[in-house]
């Protein structure tokens, strides 16, 4: 019964499916935005409640965590294990094998086939050896094989290794690994954690939820994460040339552990955790009838003013201006609809607010908390990718190894003549060049 479950697991059909499958959920993760890349609350702005909703149930919003993604890399594996141990590791013993010796020169149908005198015994053989031949000579001392590149047999098996490898440390990384986001403003203190209530240094620590695959056998970190000072560095037109964050750590207990700085392209790892500088942005805090809420500050073209724009019902919106040279916040009705070019027109001045605050708008309580730059940081712990990067060289070895061929030659003393013959199993046309050197030295 196991026979035939892994000789039904071992299918080349199941193969193509499950490849075909996981190269379609790729193509759909690029596709659909992640919430470990973006968090939930960027993500409900994207796609709204109801499709968040959605999204959740069906594993979508976290594609590469998700039960049905799980079961399909098992199932690969489990494909992958059963062809290799049914099929391709059991052919590798025949890089070993030496072909049979010849006893007569007729009893072989080689393509290339010539004759020498019998005293160029000895030189041929010594001719071979020296370029790395292996030779094997039958008692009689009549017969000889010679044989070359026999280890390019071990290619598939070899590849097999290195993809078997590969699958190992990404079910390491996917069983114990984990990763996240971290949004915040300089001073800004987080802790990475499964739970919300981990043991942390202060009530004003933030926890940022790590993202897991279903099955997890990991841990939580022990330490927080402090935000210094972070920047925006430009071109002359004004795009973006860098973003910088300077990271501290620190343990549950406030003692200060390490510090460094990371910007883009250039990651920094505390404790096998990678943090990347992932996004940078300037940001308006608000609290809008005792609920915090943030706002992306723009900068209007050819100012250095910022401004935020939120519509409130049709028609009718509320514009957020922050002047150059200017730590105090214009609130602004506008009326119709809104364009940054004709910000002159139809507006409405409702209040002037200072940082912390706060205004009376009909039923509607704002508090201007402040305007901040916040950095978007992604971190990642992927225990197994060393493994992984082991498994690709194996693999890479594999595949370089299958564009080598198996060479052989055979020697037979008949009567006064000695026949040499040559065979390969693939690159003909190379073959009978170097066959053809080798002649050519007798």
């Amino acid at each position: 019964m196991l026979n035939k479950i892994f000789k039904k697991l071992a299918s080349l059909k199941l193969a193509i499916g499950l490849f075909i499958s996981l190269a379609l959920i790729i193509v759909l993760a690029t596709c659909l935005p992640q919430e470990p890349l973006i968090g939930r609350t960027a993500l409900i702005e994207k796609v709204g409640q109801e499709n968040y909703e959605l999204l959740r149930f069906l594993g979508l919003n976290d594609v590469f965590h998700s039960y049905w993604y799980f079961a399909l890399l098992f199932l690969l594996g489990l494909n992958l294990c059963s062809v290799s141990f049914l099929r391709v590791f059991p052919r590798a013993r025949k890089a070993f094998y030496w072909p049979n010796f010849l006893k007569q020169s007729h009893s072989l149908n080689c393509e290339f086939c010539a004759f020498l005198q019998t005293n160029q015994w000895e030189p041929i053989l010594a001719f071979c050896k020296k370029n790395y031949w292996q030779i094997k000579i039958d008692n009689s001392g009549n017969s000889a094989v010679l044989r070359k590149g026999a280890f390019h047999r071990l290619a598939a098996s070899v590849t097999h290794i290195g993809i078997l490898t590969t699958m190992l440390g990404a079910l390491i990384s996917l069983l114990f690994g984990f990763n996240g986001i971290i949004q915040g403003i300089p001073n800004e203190r987080f802790i990475i954690s499964n739970q919300a209530n981990s043991a942390r240094s202060s009530a004003g620590v933030q926890t940022s939820k790590i993202f897991h695959a279903p099955f997890w056998l990991g841990f939580s970190p022990e330490f927080e994460v402090k935000l210094g000072k972070t920047e925006r560095l430009n071109y002359q037109d004004e795009s973006p040339k860098q973003w910088k964050t300077n990271l501290k750590f620190f343990s549950k207990h406030n003692k200060e552990l390490a510090f460094g700085e990371v910007s883009v392209n250039h990651p920094i790892s505390f404790k096998g955790i990678d943090f990347y500088q992932a996004d940078w942005k300037r940001i308006l805090r608000l609290k809008l009838n005792e609920q915090n809420f943030e706002l992306d500050l723009d900068k209007l073209k050819n100012t250095n003013s910022e401004i935020a724009f939120s519509p409130l019902q049709k028609g009718l919106g509320l514009l957020f201006l922050l002047p150059a040279n200017s730590s105090k916040l214009q609130l602004i009705a506008v009326k119709g609809q809104f364009e940054p070019q004709n910000i002159q027109k139809n507006l409405n001045l409702l209040a002037l607010l200072s940082p912390n605050q706060q205004a009376q708008i009909g039923q509607i309580k704002l508090k201007f908390i402040g305007a901040f730059a916040q950095t978007g940081l992604q971190y990642k712990y992927s225990p197994g990718d060393g493994l992984m990067i082991i498994g690709m060289s194996i693999l890479t070895c594999g595949v370089l190894m299958a564009f080598g061929s198996k060479r052989v030659i055979w020697l037979i003393k008949e009567k006064e003549k000695l026949f040499i013959l040559g065979n390969t199993d693939r690159s003909k046309e190379l073959f009978k060049e170097e066959f053809a050197q080798i002649l050519k030295q007798f």
